[in-house]
């Protein structure tokens, strides 16, 4: 199966070649999760890594995991929270296969493994300041 999500990103990495970046943040694999199997999404995660590290030797690239929804906002079908939890694990031993930065911001949002109402308006996509929080976690990596 293939998902829009992590294959658009691969076939973007052209577009990200071009601008030559020391580093790369990745964050990827929600919007086809759901209706995906694991091993479908380990083969498509590790494609697209593969394809960037291939690609861009010296840019040193950062996997971070897939946070937490919330399924109760609007009733959305997105994966449960245990598949995104094994979903995070796949990422985090790609990014140590591929000697690439895992950063795991799932618990910064995760309250009984669910986005809180307070981070996210539809249950997917964080609000102004839970992207605060996140800017938080990552600046050190950004500027370092």
């Amino acid at each position: 199966m293939v998902t829009d999500d992590l294959c658009g990103m691969t076939e973007r990495i052209n577009q990200v070649m071009a601008l030559h970046p020391a580093k790369v943040f990745l964050m990827g694999g929600i919007n086809g999760l759901t209706n995906q199997d694991l091993n479908d999404f380990e083969n498509e995660y590790e494609t697209l890594v593969k394809s960037l590290k291939d690609s861009m030797p010296l840019t040193v690239i950062y996997l971070q995991s897939i946070l937490p929804v919330n399924k109760a906002i609007k009733n959305i079908n997105v994966p449960s929270c245990q598949k995104i939890i094994e979903a995070n694990g796949i990422i985090e031993q790609i990014s140590r296969k591929y000697k690439c930065r895992y950063i795991n911001l799932y618990p910064l949002y995760a309250e009984d493994n669910i986005l809180p109402n307070r981070y996210t308006a539809d249950g997917v996509h964080l609000l102004p300041n839970a992207y605060k929080m996140w800017f938080q976690v990552i600046k050190d990596y950004v500027y370092e």
